[in-house]
């Protein structure tokens, strides 16, 4: 039995923070590789990442969103009944709903990604350095 005093070892930070950014460019290339956008040189994989992170920032600006949602309102007559469609279904009681599948996508991977100990032990070691961050912000604002 191990002795309750004994602490867990985690790894050094810039490990984890590599390993975690790492896990996040094997799924986004990934899912892009789906769609068929494939970086053929490096220099088109930071575009890749540095336009999707641009694109998370404004993602949740409520602007960028209605504007997002016209936009794709006019792309297709089709995907606009087809995603109605989808809607009533769903609202009946036909089959999950778009952002169900999404959510229990998301929970699935998670679950499979935490089964990985030195994945856990990078989460935990970032999150452990965030408490400090935010521990030393709070003692400074306090002096």
């Amino acid at each position: 039995m191990a002795d309750n005093n004994e602490q867990l070892a985690l790894p050094e930070l810039n490990d984890s923070v590599g390993m975690l950014d790492s896990l996040y460019a094997e799924a986004f290339f990934g899912k892009m590789a789906e769609y068929g956008h494939v970086p053929q040189t490096q220099e088109d994989a930071i575009g890749m990442l540095e336009t999707a992170y641009q694109l998370d920032m404004v993602s949740g600006d409520e602007e960028s969103q209605k504007v997002a949602a016209a936009q794709h309102a006019s792309y297709s007559h089709y995907a606009n009944a087809n995603n109605s469609l989808k809607e009533v279904l769903s609202s009946a009681g036909y089959g999950p709903s778009h952002q169900e599948v999404e959510q229990n996508g998301i929970k699935q991977a998670a679950y499979a990604l935490a089964q990985d100990p030195n994945l856990y032990s990078s989460v935990l070691t970032v999150k452990a350095a965030e408490a400090e961050a935010i521990e030393q912000l709070s003692q400074e604002a306090v002096q």
